[in-house]
Parts: C-alpha cells; sequence; structure tokens
C-alpha cells in the first residue's frame, strides 16, 4: 500500500507537470494566484480532516470573498477535489483507516448520475446568488441538527443492504455537487450519521472517498463533454495541486487520531464559519432571508425525520 501511495502521488505530479504547466506562466500565475495556494492549504487539510470537501472550502472563499462566479469556482472545486481528495483517499487505504464500504459503489454510482442530471437540467435555475445562500444554508442545518443530537452509534457497518436507497443518497448529493462542486460528501455523512448511528470516525472516512469518486467523474463527464474550461481554473490548478496533494494526506493523517467528538466538535465549528461569512459578505435582502430560513428549516425538518427513522431501524426510541 505504501507503494501504491507513492505511484499515485508520482501519478498526479506527471498529471499536472504534462497536463497543467504548459498552459501557464508557473511565475507570473503564482504572483497572480497566491491567495488560491493560500485557500487551499487550509482546504485541502480540510477536506482530508472532515466530511467537507476541498470544495467546502474553495468554493464559499471564490465566491464570497473574490467574486468569482458560481460555474468557475464549481469546476474548480472538482479538478482540485480529483487531485487532494484522491491522495487523501489513497492515504487512508494505505493506513487501513476504517471506512464503510458496502456504501461506496451504490453511493458513488448515484453521485455520478445527479451530477449529469443537474449539468443537463438544474444548472440553470438558480441564481449565483442563490447557489452561494443554498450552500451555507443547508451546510448550516445539517449543524444545528448536529449539535441537537444525543450520540448513538451501531457497530455493524455491514448492515446496509438497501442499494435503491444509497443510489438515491447518490443522486441527491450529486445534484448539490453539480450546484456546489460538492455534496455527495456532506450529504451521505448526514444521512449515515442521522439514520444509521455511525460514529462520525468511520463516516469521515467514508465521505471522502465518497467525494473523490465523484469529483473524478464528474471532472472526465466535463472533458469528454468538451466543454469549456476557463483560464482561470487552469492557474488556479497550477499554483495549488502540489499543495493539495501533500495537506490532504495529511489532514486525513490528523483526523484518524483525533476522537469523534472532536471530528464532530471541528466540522460543526467549520460550517458555522462559513455561514458567518456569508452572511457578512453578501448582500441580503428579505428575499433572502426568506430563502435561508427555509433551506435551513427544511435540512432540520428533514434530518429529524432521517433520525426518528433511524431510531425505529436501531431499536432505539431516542436518539
Amino acid at each position: 500500500m505504501r507503494r501504491f501511495f507513492l505511484l499515485t502521488f508520482l501519478f498526479l505530479i506527471s498529471l499536472w507537470i504534462v497536463l497543467i504547466l504548459p498552459y501557464v506562466n508557473i511565475i507570473e500565475t503564482i504572483q497572480s494566484y497566491y491567495y488560491i495556494s493560500i485557500t487551499m492549504i487550509a482546504g485541502s487539510f480540510i477536506a482530508g480532516a472532515s466530511a467537507e470537501g476541498g470544495g467546502a472550502v474553495a468554493f464559499p472563499v471564490l465566491t464570497l470573498l473574490f467574486d468569482v462566479q458560481p460555474f468557475t469556482a464549481r469546476n474548480f472545486s472538482l479538478f482540485i477535489q480529483s487531485f487532494g481528495m484522491t491522495m487523501a483517499s489513497v492515504t487512508i487505504l494505505a493506513l487501513r483507516i476504517p471506512y464503510i464500504k458496502n456504501v461506496i459503489l451504490p453511493i458513488s454510482f448515484g453521485g455520478i448520475i445527479g451530477f449529469i442530471f443537474c449539468e443537463s437540467f438544474l444548472y440553470e435555475l438558480l441564481s449565483a446568488k442563490l447557489i452561494k445562500l443554498l450552500f451555507v444554508s443547508l451546510s448550516c442545518s445539517f449543524a444545528l441538527s448536529l449539535v441537537k443530537s444525543k450520540k448513538l452509534e451501531i457497530k455493524d457497518v455491514e448492515n446496509i443492504n438497501n442499494k435503491i436507497e444509497l443510489l438515491l443518497l447518490g443522486f441527491i448529493g450529486g445534484v448539490f455537487s453539480g450546484y456546489l462542486g460538492t455534496g455527495v460528501d456532506i450529504i451521505s455523512f448526514a444521512y449515515l450519521r442521522f439514520k444509521y448511528k455511525f460514529s462520525a470516525k468511520i463516516i469521515t472516512p467514508t465521505s471522502v472517498i465518497l467525494m473523490a469518486t465523484n469529483s473524478i467523474f464528474a471532472v472526465l463527464w466535463i472533458l469528454l463533454q468538451g466543454k469549456e474550461v476557463s483560464g482561470f481554473v487552469f492557474s488556479a490548478l497550477a499554483v495549488s495541486v502540489p499543495i493539495v496533494i501533500v495537506f490532504a494526506p495529511l489532514g486525513a493523517m490528523y483526523i484518524s487520531q483525533r476522537s469523534k467528538e472532536f471530528i464532530e466538535k471541528f466540522l460543526i465549528f467549520f460550517i458555522f464559519l462559513q455561514f458567518i461569512t456569508a452572511l457578512l459578505v453578501i448582500p441580503l435582502e428579505i428575499s433572502h432571508a426568506f430563502f435561508i430560513s427555509f433551506v435551513i428549516l427544511s435540512g432540520l425538518g428533514a434530518l429529524n425525520l432521517i433520525n426518528r427513522r433511524g431510531s425505529k431501524h436501531s431499536g432505539n426510541e431516542n436518539v
């Protein structure tokens, strides 16, 4: 596995050198896009250490602080996650960090279908500002649900046999990934945490592998469709790929040594920080306040329903 880790690292560096560097002046690009490098130091570490991919940092930072268009920020998030979260996933496999193996294929398959569906039919339905608010509001509802939930875990990770359920879960996450560049990871984390009561310690590496898989397929779809990839994406990749393939594995190693309580607190803090930053940066109108409230309340209601169904599933009345 260590040899596989090294070979993957060398392969990703080779892709960076052959497919990205020839199209940019690296010195000028670093000078112009240094803020991307700084962003992805934190973003890739958090991607490896939590249920939110690197896009969960890149997307709000680029769209909220640097006014990058959501479509461009989404594409960069997917491309950079295909590097960073792949290395984090290989680290998880190499260190034999436990994850929920039998959910990977059905959720991943549903995720790519959801991404393609969003790309083909849904993306133009929401404005740029609503996409930003959807991202932070949905995450906030999940964090609030985590805060008020009690701890209950089921140790048997082989008991999820409903493939249709997992396909649908992946599809929903894939739709959000189509809008935001991330989604399969946090949606899967929320569902598996509240429905099946798994520990954050085992769901986190599972979500990392899921987002890596979804990002790779999404990038392949974009490239195979011949869709234009902006110069900004290439420039941002040029200054960030070497960073993410180092810091994402470090995040995965770091979080594997932490307690399940720490992992949840880490995730909650990061989500609330995102939400507060969005409220401070985005000019809001009354209609936006209603939209935020609707998304948060809908998310809380959905997670509460999932939680109750999970309690019945596990034979417990309170969670």
